[in-house]
């Protein structure tokens, strides 16, 4: 089956002539750029993809998350400072601070609605009802300290509960944007070695077709020169004709070579075949 399409391809090749066999190889090169081309234009839809989920998802989730702790400690902070220093202003501060946590925590449940978000909001907003309530009775007089126990552990255990979230919220978010990161630049890598590939590739090829239809173009033009140089060898031996495989322009000039060899012959023989009668009647003269 291989040698059956070996033997057509090489017909084939045969019957190109010279000008479209060197298209060949412009014609591979063609189609190595192209493959490179599509190639880039593949890995660099996946990176834009991967990136485009950096910019918008993966670093937004990152910084609230990181942000949050921050502010759901300040709060704490406002919240005991509140008491300590028996200011209710501070208390309004802590009112500020838990919109904004709130709304970074809003914000993330926009961008991840199946993330840790909402599971968040819910634990922050026990904490903070029980905390906040617990400082204003303290600072109001209307606190029941037989109940104080039971409040100050209730809180701590929301306290603990919100803080574990958090936590696990932006360590999840930092190996997302980790993971993605490293996917970003893994696309780049397997870019720029594909391309190396690729092009490798294409150097092969176009340096194989030109080395093939150079030496075939070559071996057909040495093998007329051979066959002329025989006949001229041979005293002029108009019996031998041109040999060729090639159909190209170099088979076309040994065709009608050989047509005009042929003719030659038939004129020379028909002066041959003249001389002796010539020479008889020259005799009788």
């Amino acid at each position: 089956m291989f040698n059956r399409k070996s033997v057509v391809i090489m017909k084939w090749y045969y019957r190109l002539n010279i000008k479209l066999k060197i298209y060949l190889i412009a014609l591979v090169a063609f189609i190595g750029f192209s493959g490179y081309f599509i190639n880039n234009l593949m890995m660099s839809s996946k990176q834009n993809e991967t990136i485009g989920l950096i910019e918008g998802t993966s670093f937004p989730l990152l910084q609230y998350g990181e942000r949050s702790i921050v502010r759901f400690e300040r709060i704490q902070e406002t919240l005991a400072s509140a008491v300590s220093a028996g200011e209710m202003e501070m208390l309004e501060n802590a009112q500020s601070q838990k919109k904004a946590l709130l709304d970074d925590l809003e914000n993330a449940k926009k961008l991840d609605p199946d993330g840790m978000a909402p599971e968040i909001i819910a634990a922050f907003n026990r904490y903070y009802a029980t905390a906040y309530g617990m400082s204003k009775s303290m600072l109001d007089g209307s606190a029941d300290f037989s109940q104080m126990a039971n409040l100050t552990q209730k809180m701590t255990a929301q306290l603990n509960e919100t803080s574990e979230l958090l936590q696990n919220f932006s360590q999840a978010n930092r190996q997302q944007f980790d993971a993605l990161i490293y996917r970003a630049e893994e696309v780049g890598q397997d870019m720029f070695i594909q391309g190396i590939v690729i092009g490798l590739i294409t150097f092969g090829v176009i340096a194989f077709f030109s080395v093939w239809i150079s030496r075939s173009i070559s071996n057909s033009i040495k093998e007329v020169v051979r066959s002329l140089r025989d006949i001229a060898q041979e005293n002029g031996d108009l019996t031998v004709s041109l040999t060729t495989e090639s159909q190209d322009e170099v088979g076309e000039l040994v065709h009608w070579f050989n047509e005009f060899v042929a003719k030659l012959r038939g004129v020379i023989g028909k002066v041959v075949n003249s001389a002796g009668p010539l020479h008889e009647l020259s005799g009788q003269l």
